[in-house]
C-alpha cells in the first residue's frame, strides 16, 4: 500500500501544474529625490543619443500622422525621459492640432489617450484598497489648443522604436522651460513610493512651477516649489 502512494505522488509531481506560472511583482523601491538633469541614462550607464528635431518630427507623424502639428515656436519644445519607469526612453513634444483634424484626433478609434493632468485620479497614499471615482466624460481637444503629446518607449530604442505606438495628448499641461527631472521629496512624499524610478516633466505652466508624473495609469500634474531648480 505505502508502495503505491508512492507512485501516485511520484505521477503527480511529474504531471502538468493545473495553474500557470505567474511571474513575481517587482518590488517596489524608494526613488531618491534628485533635481533637473539633461539626459536619461538607461540601466546600462550609457545615455541615449540627444534627441534632434527632425527625429521628433518623425516620431509625431509616425504615431499621430497628419492630425497634429509640432509647435516648435521655443527651443524646448520636447524633452526626453523615462516617464512611465519602464527603463525605455519617452518623447513628450508640444503639439497642435491640424485644422480640419479634430473629428479624427477626438475619435473613439483614435490610437492615443486624450487627458488633462490636473483631473487625474491620484489613489490615496497607503491604502490597499482604493475606491475609484465616477467615470467622467472622455476628454476633448479643441481647435487650436497647444498639447503636450507623450510617446512612450518600446525596448532599447525608446521612442525613436517603429514600435513605440503608446502616446497620449495632454490638455492644459503644455507650459514653458520643459526638462527631465526625478520626483522630488514634495511629490514623493504627496504621491508615495513608486514602484521604479522614473523622470518627471518639469515645466512652468500659468506661471507656476510643477511637474506632470506618471501614477502608473495616467499622467498627473504636482505643484512644485517656485524656487528655481538646480
Amino acid at each position: 500500500m505505502l508502495s503505491l502512494i508512492g507512485i501516485c505522488i511520484t505521477l503527480l509531481s511529474c504531471g502538468p501544474s493545473p495553474e500557470r506560472a505567474t511571474e513575481s511583482p517587482i518590488p517596489k523601491q524608494p526613488n531618491p529625490a534628485g533635481t533637473a538633469r539633461q539626459a536619461f541614462t538607461q540601466k546600462s550607464g550609457t545615455p541615449p543619443p540627444k534627441p534632434t528635431a527632425q527625429e521628433v518630427q518623425q516620431a509625431v507623424a509616425r504615431v499621430f500622422g497628419t492630425t497634429v502639428n509640432v509647435d516648435n515656436q521655443t527651443p524646448d519644445f520636447f524633452v526626453a525621459g523615462d516617464f512611465n519607469g519602464d527603463d525605455s526612453v519617452d518623447l513628450a513634444v508640444l503639439v497642435k492640432p491640424a485644422p480640419r483634424r479634430l473629428s479624427e484626433i477626438n475619435s473613439s478609434l483614435a490610437n492615443w489617450i486624450i487627458q488633462d493632468p490636473h483631473r487625474a485620479f491620484v489613489p490615496p497614499k497607503n491604502q490597499t484598497v482604493v475606491i475609484l471615482p465616477p467615470r467622467t466624460e472622455p476628454e476633448h481637444v479643441r481647435s487650436g489648443q497647444l498639447l503636450l503629446a507623450v510617446i512612450h518607449g518600446f525596448g532599447k530604442e525608446g521612442w525613436r522604436d517603429q514600435r513605440a505606438r503608446q502616446a497620449y495628448l495632454l490638455s492644459n499641461a503644455a507650459g514653458n522651460a520643459l526638462a527631465s527631472a526625478r520626483p522630488s521629496q514634495s511629490l514623493q512624499r504627496d504621491f508615495g513610493v513608486f514602484s521604479s524610478q522614473r523622470d518627471v516633466i518639469a515645466e512652468q505652466l500659468g506661471g507656476s512651477h510643477g511637474v506632470l508624473y506618471w501614477t502608473g495609469a495616467a499622467y498627473a500634474w504636482h505643484p512644485e516649489s517656485s524656487r528655481k531648480r538646480n
